[in-house]
């Protein structure tokens, strides 16, 4: 029992921090793509992201996880995509209007 809950729990940690860097590479991503309109380095960051997210998942089918263990982890990158999301909808004073 408390190796099922520990395997869990270290899931859920991968998952938040696999979300934070896969968010931050959004994010440096779009910034190059809208400060320096470097389109060549926002899809390099884009393949970096996919390529990420494959060798994630096969790493942990590679070490045997299971669908229980996906799913948590899936479930931590979108408690971290909601967090990130959440701290970024802050308007900030003398910001650009999207349009």
């Amino acid at each position: 029992m408390t190796y099922l809950i520990a395997s869990h729990l270290l899931a859920l940690c991968a998952g938040v921090a696999f979300g934070a860097v896969y968010l931050w590479l959004l994010w440096y991503g779009v910034r190059l793509l809208t400060v320096r309109s470097d389109l060549l380095l926002f899809i390099l960051t884009g393949v970096l992201r996919i390529s990420l997210l494959v060798a994630a998942l096969a790493g942990g089918l590679a070490l045997g996880a299971t669908s229980s263990l996906i799913a948590v982890a899936v479930l931590g990158f979108v408690w971290m995509r909601i967090a990130a999301t959440r701290v970024v909808a802050v308007p900030q004073t003398g910001a650009m209007e999207w349009k």
